[in-house]
């Protein structure tokens, strides 16, 4: 066909070196969010491949997660460059006039919102080392423990291929603690939450009384902790009571101060009696199964007095089955090898609070 005298014409030419790129289709949602006055930071991630499940990478924005495909495609698509814009003598540079391809594209990636199949909760079970009563054998000239195995926080966010607020929730519900801030993260089992929290109900056993009727403040049982962790030269982690007030507490974690207990905060009733009951039966030695009667009894002692008459199994309805006269909870916590963990009476004689310690 011909061409008219005064069509405007572009030299097209095609580099011999072509880079490499990939394009990235963006849905609409993830288009418009990117787009917006604050775009927040985009994550690529993948979770560790082996060989019967290979690795996925995944795109995560702060609070959804793509799974990403490759869809090959059959048009020619160029990635081109005005010849004015390439260095001189530049391979397909031919003149200084048209447009140069400078890459060729044969697939194009895809972003699909994905659901978890499996929950951060689990990844971070399989990452961050557990800690109970015999994690330490109680011989202060043995230096030898795990953690350098366990992630640190900023490790968990890079290394599970899921959004952030995901992983945020799932640290908060397993009380995930570090002993100091960067360091590696442990995973305290329901033994080691239960004595835990006694230490934190008998340090605020006053302010708890003097609130009378009202909501009991997250700072009222971490200050009297803090005082004396410092008058008794205490080994107990700090961290550890901040991780279970951030669990139980009523405000969200953006609402928390640098110490774990804001002004206004406290906890939320209704969950800490649920998570208390829980926490309860996942601590009962698998071989003495508790009785009805006496995880009832251990359950309402273990409350505030004015709390006590709302702990019934229906606050902890799915997470428990009764069998004949034993009942015990529905799931059991995993540990990094994944066995069950371990019972508090398998430890040595030497208080936890010293174990831990040994090691600052």
């Amino acid at each position: 066909m011909s061409t008219p005298n005064n069509a405007t014409t572009c030299p097209f030419s095609i580099a011999r070196q072509q880079q490499h790129f990939r394009l990235l289709e963006l849905p609409p949602d993830l288009a418009d969010t990117l787009t917006s006055p604050n775009p927040p930071t985009l994550y690529f991630k993948s979770s560790d491949s082996t060989a019967a499940k290979p690795a996925h990478a995944v795109l995560c924005t702060p609070s959804a997660t793509y799974r990403i495909r490759q869809v090959q495609t059959s048009n020619a698509v160029y990635l081109t460059l005005p010849c004015s814009q390439l260095s001189s003598g530049a391979a397909g540079a031919e003149s200084e006039n048209g447009v140069v391809a400078t890459a060729t594209c044969d697939s194009t990636l895809e972003l699909h919102k994905a659901e978890p199949t499996v929950s951060a909760e689990d990844y971070i079970r399989q990452e961050v080392t557990q800690y109970d009563e015999s994690l330490y054998d109680g011989d202060d000239d043995n230096d030898d423990t795990p953690t350098a195995s366990s992630k640190t926080k900023t490790q968990l966010y890079s290394a599970i291929p899921l959004h952030h607020s995901t992983i945020r929730a799932a640290l908060r519900s397993l009380c995930v603690f570090d002993e100091r801030a960067g360091g590696p993260c442990f995973l305290p089992t329901a033994q080691v939450l239960l004595k835990a929290w006694q230490a934190m109900l008998d340090a605020a056993e006053d302010a708890i009384a003097q609130s009378a009727r009202g909501p009991i403040a997250t700072r009222s049982i971490l200050e009297p902790l803090a005082r004396h962790a410092q008058e008794a030269e205490s080994h107990t982690p700090l961290s550890l009571y901040r991780a279970i007030l951030l669990r139980l507490s009523a405000s969200g974690p953006d609402e928390m101060t640098a110490d774990g207990a804001g002004e206004s905060t406290h906890l939320n009733q209704t969950e800490t009696i649920t998570w208390l009951g829980a926490t309860i039966l996942s601590a009962a030695d698998p071989t003495s199964p508790l009785t009805p009667t006496a995880f009832m009894q251990a359950w309402t002692t273990a409350l505030p007095e004015r709390w006590r008459a709302l702990a019934t199994l229906g606050a902890i309805q799915g997470r428990y089955t009764i069998d004949g006269d034993t009942i015990r909870s529905s799931s059991r916590a995993i540990g990094r090898d994944g066995t069950a963990a371990r019972d508090a009476g398998a430890a040595t004689g030497r208080n936890w609070h010293e174990k831990f310690g040994r090691r600052r």
